[in-house]
């Protein structure tokens, strides 16, 4: 006849095989949700098109072209690249939240331009995208007050 002793240590090493087991078998726990930053009121928009209304904004794009926009009330737009300005109702100015867009039509031998860039503040400098629609060309142009 087998000991006690006998049967209690191959019981005891299944038993501690089987709760072992048993712990990796738990589901992990769940990771913690990040913690959000605490942001401003970005809502709100750096600036309302009342405030670009009726300005005038200039400056020199990268093909060293100065350029100077007056943004109407009534969205249009006049414009003048070099010595030549132009007026022509078509042209337009629009602001979509901190996003203006100018688009300019009939640009020689290019298409319509389209300027694009974020409004920080009515005041501030606002740095343009320019791009065209019958032309592959790329610019830029920073314009201020």
């Amino acid at each position: 006849m087998m000991s006690v002793r006998t049967l209690s240590l191959p019981i005891l090493g299944l038993l501690t095989v089987v709760t072992l087991s048993g712990c990796s078998l738990l589901s992990p726990a769940p990771a913690a949700a990040p913690i959000a930053p605490i942001a401003s009121d970005s809502s709100a928009p750096a600036a309302a098109s009342a405030d670009l209304a009726d300005t005038t904004w200039s400056g020199t794009d990268s093909a060293d072209l100065p350029t100077t926009f007056v943004l109407h009330e009534d969205g249009s737009t006049d414009i003048t690249y070099g010595a030549n300005s132009y007026t022509d109702k078509g042209d337009t100015w629009a602001l979509d939240g901190d996003t203006l867009t100018i688009t300019i039509h009939n640009v020689e031998s290019r298409g319509d331009a389209s300027y694009v860039g974020k409004v920080v503040s009515a005041k501030d400098p606002i740095d343009l995208a320019v791009s065209f629609t019958a032309a592959e060309e790329k610019r830029t142009l920073t314009i201020t007050q």
